[in-house]
């Protein structure tokens, strides 16, 4: 799925959950029979927190069958959207043609904003800096 201009959602949603194969095989490649060799399959204790520190276990039967291991995966590739809309003072908004807007000292200049993806798994921020520019003007 993705977005058109107006933030509507459009397209075919093919996210979901997929599942690999993990196979080891030998330098002659060849199976390689994991028990005997002393392979453990292991998967994270705590699967939010893929730190190295994490305690890592062999999965109870579950994913592994014969010498495979198989691992599902959630993939969602959907397209995020987001919009920045034009600043505004009060109901005075920026110039569409250059995007002036014009404004004194003390007052407060409001910018609206959203991000969207279809499966709330998209992580996003907003943050504006102020800039300054020293105008050079000649007389």
């Amino acid at each position: 799925m993705t977005y058109n201009a107006a933030g509507a959602l459009v397209g075919t949603d093919t996210s979901g959950k997929y599942q690999f194969a993990v196979d080891l095989f030998d330098a002659k490649g060849q199976p390689v029979d994991i028990a005997a060799l002393g392979i453990v399959y292991a998967v994270p204790t705590d699967p939010d927190n893929p730190a190295p520190s994490t305690r890592w276990t062999r999965p109870p039967q579950g994913p592994v069958s014969g010498n495979r291991m198989i691992v599902t995966l959630h993939i969602d590739n959907n397209h995020c959207f987001a919009d920045i809309a034009p600043p505004t003072i009060g109901a005075a908004e920026a110039d569409p043609c250059c995007g002036v807007l014009h404004y004194q000292p003390n007052d407060s200049v409001a910018l609206g904003w959203r991000a969207l993806h279809p499966h709330g798994f998209a992580k996003y921020s907003f943050g504006v800096v102020r800039g300054t520019a020293y105008v050079h003007s000649e007389g």
